[in-house]
């Protein structure tokens, strides 16, 4: 690990979410008026890091909280985590990101953010429960940045999904197939295949509809690297999108307001 002024960390499902989060958090530094100073890739990449898990995966994967968790606090008994966030039930997944976390504050170098990004899969109730561990009074030494994705991280990708000329065509028979456009409405797509699907007829999964659209990872890429950020905060609104990019604005922006020397 090189000898960046900042680690920061990043709890997901996948290496594709890593991917997605982080390049628009560097696209959001990178494009900040308040941080002219940062005058290309190379100079950011230069200040900051990704914490590596295992000298493994740049991310900490939720299916592994637990077991990381239990390791790091043994002979910790201060360190356990309880289910009770401010005397109220912990909303689904606010007990896994608040281990999460307490892992996090236990690693060395201790990040300066972690980001948090879950996809929903329909349940709007997961963002609430990240919240909650983030929110708690005893608040953890690093800033906490939230990212959910709804349904999932394929409706993020289809807002930025900008048609070139010979891509028109497969976006206007999906809009008439699905009744609304799925770039300008992505959130309306649903979460998973439906397993009951009768034959003949067509998905409306945002699985699917990614995968009718863009069917190349290299064309994936260019709809969160490319497409102009204020288009992205336009149609990101249902799905989660234009929520994490305020995210990265109000909290990892000013991590950044001096320079360091």
């Amino acid at each position: 690990m090189s000898e960046a002024a900042y680690t920061f960390a990043i709890v997901c499902e996948a290496d594709a979410d890593r991917r997605i989060a982080c390049d628009l958090a560097d696209r959001v530094l990178l494009e900040s008026e308040r941080l002219s100073w940062i005058d290309n890739q190379e100079m950011l990449h230069s200040m900051r890091d990704w914490l590596r898990h295992d000298g493994e995966h740049f991310y900490l994967a939720w299916k592994t909280v637990k077991d990381r968790y239990e390791d790091s606090i043994k002979g910790k008994r201060e360190w356990k985590a309880f289910g009770n966030f401010s005397g109220n039930k912990g909303k689904p997944d606010a007990l896994t990101a608040r281990k999460a976390l307490i892992y996090l504050e236990l690693c060395m170098p201790r990040p300066k953010a972690v980001f948090l990004i879950r996809d929903s899969d329909g349940y709007p109730e997961r963002k609430e429960g990240l919240e909650q561990a983030r929110d708690e009074p005893s608040r953890r030494p690093f800033e906490v940045i939230i990212g959910v994705a709804e349904p999932c991280r394929e409706a993020w990708v289809l807002a930025g999904f900008v048609p070139e000329e010979h891509e028109a065509s497969k976006l206007s028979d999906e809009q008439r197939r699905l009744g609304f456009c799925p770039v300008e409405r992505s959130h309306l797509l649903k979460p998973r295949e439906n397993k009951q699907l009768k034959k003949g007829q067509s998905s409306t999964s945002a699985k699917a509809v990614h995968a009718n659209l863009l069917p190349n990872p290299d064309r994936e890429a260019q709809c969160w690297r490319e497409t102009p950020l204020p288009l992205l905060r336009e149609r990101g609104h249902g799905c989660g999108l234009t929520a994490y990019l305020d995210e990265l604005d109000t909290r990892l922006i000013p991590l950044f307001a001096e320079r360091p020397s």
